[in-house]
């Protein structure tokens, strides 16, 4: 006795032909598409339950964190100097602009290129040391003065 005669004898529905059906492409398109979908439904439940356990502070923090991360791998040196003032990660800093805009934050670091970034309240700003004319450390009392 052969395996197509065993299986068709074990099936409830003898009737059914399983010699000569195959699948078909419309079969494996509609297949690949239902699982896209499920997928899909899937990572949007799950990130919906992620992001439901945060509130929408938390979830700005943890974003920001990300962005952070990366300009720290993007800016790695911690300390460099300018007009012979060093500066270092972390310091509170007013920077000013050649073509006189301001804006202060506190440093995150600076490239091999030449290009400080700097978090502000709102942003996140990376100039090219060329284009600063001045920048000026920040003790908590400057901190919003004069911009």
């Amino acid at each position: 006795m052969n395996t197509i005669t065993r299986i068709r004898q074990a099936m409830p529905f003898s009737d059914v032909s399983i010699v000569g059906e195959y699948l078909s492409l419309g079969d494996f398109l509609l297949a690949a598409i239902a699982a896209a979908v499920i997928l899909w439904i899937i990572k949007l439940a799950s990130l919906r339950v992620a992001v439901g356990r945060m509130t929408p502070e938390e979830f700005k923090n943890a974003y920001l964190n990300r962005i952070i991360q990366r300009c720290y791998m993007m800016f790695p040196q911690t300390t460099f100097s300018f007009a012979g003032k060093t500066f270092t990660r972390g310091m509170a800093i007013r920077v000013t602009m050649k073509d006189k805009r301001k804006f202060e934050g506190s440093l995150i670091d600076m490239s091999h290129e030449n290009v400080i970034c700097v978090l502000a309240e709102s942003q996140i700003s990376a100039d090219i040391l060329d284009n600063i004319l001045e920048i000026i450390e920040l003790n908590s009392e400057d901190r919003g003065a004069d911009l």
